[in-house]
């Protein structure tokens, strides 16, 4: 355990050691999710099997040799992980954190509703290698929100950052070491709910966004790493307050990350509203676009408005889009001079023609999403989760829009 007494710095050695490279010819860093190295991104798929949740599994397909990687709890690699009966939390992210030319996977687990602690998976030139390595707890309370990456400190390495309840934490990797940076919260912040990354003042450096259900820290990125956590002015009124779901991405264009959290009212759950709150290069965030499902169909039919989001610059058009899930639907809204087009946007589920209709229809279509290219055009496709059924839906995106023909389906 590393107990943080203010900014903390340390390097860790990571173990087991990485494996070694098979060629001395260095290979330049992997796009994130190509795990095998052959210039393809793989789909990476995780749920439960039909035993339940003590049933976790991980399966990855290799786009381009359509070989599969399928990991289950008592796999070798996964049963040192998962002892004791933890689970995993939250989804995998990306990312060739160790730079040997292969992307890996960080995830984490922990005790249902407890501490969480981050792991790595390796990839390597066949796939994933059944090398790992797990970081340390903080304070002894793991980390409470999503993984995310980012480049924090400048040297185009992409970092891995978490956070446990008393502070934000990101790991620098070089080889097989892990240079830890941390900064602790204000003493009266109470325990986080939100957390995302972005460069939002345009510096070139990853800042992180944490909060609680009304108040916003930002930490910016420095030469150094992630600084000292303040906090800023939020970007909603007070008459809503945070669920937990955010995301970034320049969504205007204008060289600024920006910021989309889902809030609830105060009246509870009733039509959850999304807020874009706009980067730009003083202390974000002055400008905000709220919308709500009503907003864009004109009436509520779930409450879930929100539950999943998923950025990626699907057209083309060097401005980031959206899909937000609301566990019945997945809306597809595109970036805009002014912000995301709430006029012209695309809606799936699972009764969308084209795709597969499982029976009984039932909630959770879109539980959770992503946009990653596994074709090989250069622009993302829509991943969609349907935990319900135990299927991850993948539309191409054809034309510059997300296309519901010809889908891929996978299993976990």
């Amino acid at each position: 355990m590393i107990r943080i007494l203010a900014a903390t710095v340390l390097t860790v050695t990571l173990v087991p050691a990485l494996p070694a490279q098979a060629s001395s010819a260095r290979k330049a860093p992997a796009k994130a999710w190509d795990l095998d190295g052959d210039g393809r991104r793989d789909v990476v798929v995780t749920g439960f099997t039909k035993e339940g949740r003590d049933a976790v599994r991980l399966r990855v397909e290799y786009t381009r040799t359509k070989k599969r990687t399928t990991l289950v709890r008592t796999s070798p690699i996964l049963k040192k992980i998962f002892r004791n009966d933890l689970m995993p939390w939250g989804q995998p992210v990306s990312a060739d954190f160790d730079r040997d030319g292969y992307a890996d996977l960080a995830w984490a687990f922990g005790e249902a509703g407890g501490a969480y602690r981050p792991f790595v998976l390796y990839g390597g030139a066949k796939g994933l290698t059944g090398k790992s390595a797990l970081l340390p707890f903080f304070d002894g309370n793991g980390t409470k929100t999503p993984l995310r990456t980012g480049d924090f400190n400048g040297d185009r390495r992409t970092d891995l950052a978490v956070t446990d309840k008393t502070s934000a934490v990101t790991f620098s990797f070089s080889g097989r070491k892990a240079k830890i940076r941390a900064q602790r919260f204000p003493a009266a912040y109470p325990e986080p709910e939100g957390f995302s990354t972005g460069d939002f003042n345009g510096d070139g450096y990853g800042d992180l966004i944490v909060s609680d259900d009304q108040r916003w820290m930002i930490s910016l990125g420095t030469p150094k790493g992630i600084g000292p956590v303040r906090e800023i002015t939020g970007p909603a009124p007070r008459d809503l307050s945070i669920r937990h779901n955010s995301a970034a991405g320049d969504f205007d264009g204008d060289g600024y990350d920006d910021l989309v959290v889902e809030y609830l009212t105060d009246a509870g759950t009733d039509d959850p509203e999304l807020v874009v709150a706009f980067g730009g290069p003083a202390t974000p965030f002055t400008r905000v676009q709220r919308f709500s499902e009503s907003t864009l169909t004109g009436a509520q039919k779930a409450n879930w408005f929100g539950f999943s989001l998923a950025v990626g610059d699907v057209n083309g058009d060097g401005r980031s889009d959206l899909a937000v899930g609301d566990r019945t639907r997945v809306f597809v809204l595109y970036g805009s001079k002014k912000g995301l087009n709430l006029r012209s946007f695309q809606t799936f589920s699972a009764s969308t023609r084209g795709l597969p209709h499982p029976k009984p229809l039932r909630p959770g279509f879109g539980e959770q999403l992503r946009l990653t290219d596994i074709t090989g055009d250069g622009r993302p496709d829509l991943h969609i989760a349907y935990a319900a059924h135990r299927k991850w839906i993948v539309l191409r995106t054809v034309k510059r829009r997300v296309s519901p023909v010809k889908p891929r389906v996978f299993t976990p």
